[in-house]
This record gives structure tokens, sequence and C-alpha cells, in this order.
């Protein structure tokens, strides 16, 4: 039987920070001393990040312009989506922390706004083409950092006073939608 262990003292390369415990410092692999029973035991916790990933003591600056950018949104593998304006109207932009690099997803005449990100590097978002009403077109793209297949945008339909769409991890979408002839809002799924 093991007996409940804990943290003896923290070795080179941890920080020790009283507001949030402990905390690496660069290390891509940590050992730290454990008790067990009364027993000092070495214990490897290896945490396999990324090459590319970085922990930040202070903020980073990903967008550097003049025009507001808006809704920003980070997925688990780190990169960035939000909403920004290129001197006529909001468009979608992706951050690729591997390459450093940021990509214009959206290139049209209307507003693009809300985007969504999931693990998979799917974006969603809505955008309010002048349909003379307050419809809104959802969008979906799909990112692939490695280059194996080409990135996409599909048109997922057209939705009367549309919430903004949420997607999960597999890539489903989901928002809420309602008309001016009737007030009751609908989930819809896709």
């Amino acid at each position: 039987l093991l007996a409940p262990f804990h943290l003896a003292r923290p070795l080179p390369g941890w920080e020790q920070k009283k507001e949030d415990g402990m905390r690496i410092s660069g290390f891509p692999a940590v050992s730290r001393f454990l008790w067990l029973g009364g027993v000092t035991a070495f214990f490897l916790i290896s945490l396999h990040l990324p090459t590319w990933a970085v922990t930040f003591n202070t903020p980073q600056k990903i967008t550097s312009n003049y025009q507001p950018d808006n809704y920003p949104k980070v997925n688990v593998n780190g990169y960035l989506t939000w909403a920004g304006f290129d001197g006529h109207d909001r468009e979608i932009f992706l951050y690729d922390p591997v390459k450093k690099k940021t990509i214009q997803v959206t290139n049209n005449m209307y507003d693009d706004e809300s985007p969504q990100i999931n693990k998979k590097n799917q974006i969603v978002w809505r955008a309010q083409p002048d349909h003379g009403d307050d419809s809104y077109d959802i969008y979906l793209y799909s990112y692939d950092p490695y280059g194996g297949r080409s990135s996409f945008t599909s048109w997922i339909g057209r939705y009367p006073y549309c919430s903004v769409p949420q997607i999960n991890y597999k890539g489903w979408l989901v928002w809420e939608a309602t008309t001016r002839q009737d007030p009751d809002k609908e989930i819809y799924l896709y």
C-alpha cells in the first residue's frame, strides 16, 4: 500500500510563488522529491510540451496595428483567432504559434465577428452581409498547420437573429436563432 505523499521541497528549475503555488520556469522535464510513507523517492514528471510551447511571465503582443482587434479566443494548442478591422470592415484572423504567422481567414465586404476555435484548429463565426434584414451567415473554417490538406471555409447557412455559434472539440456547431415573426428562440446543431 502506498501512503499519501507530498512535495518535500522544490528543486532547481522551480519557482515558488505564493499567489499561484509551484510553477515551471522553462524546463521540458522536471524531477521532484516526493515522500512516500516517509521514504524519499525520485519522481520524474515529463511535461512533453511542444517545441514551440512557451510560458510567459508577461503578456505577449500578437497584433500590432492601428485598427481595433476584438473577440480573441485561444485553443488548447495555442492557436489564436480574433476579429480585426481591415480599414473597411471586420475580418477573421488566425495566429499560428508554430510558424509565428498571422493568417487572414476572411476578406470580404461585410462584418465577420465572434470567432470561436477548437483544438482541431476549426474556427466558426457569424457574418452579417447586407441582406436587408437582421440575419447572419454562419461559416466554418478548418486550418491544417501541417499542410497535409488545404484549409477551407464552408458556408453553413443563414439564420435570423442568430447568437454567436459555438464549436466543440469534435467540430459540432451549436447556436440559437429566432425570427421577427416568431420570437421563440430555437436551437440548431450542425
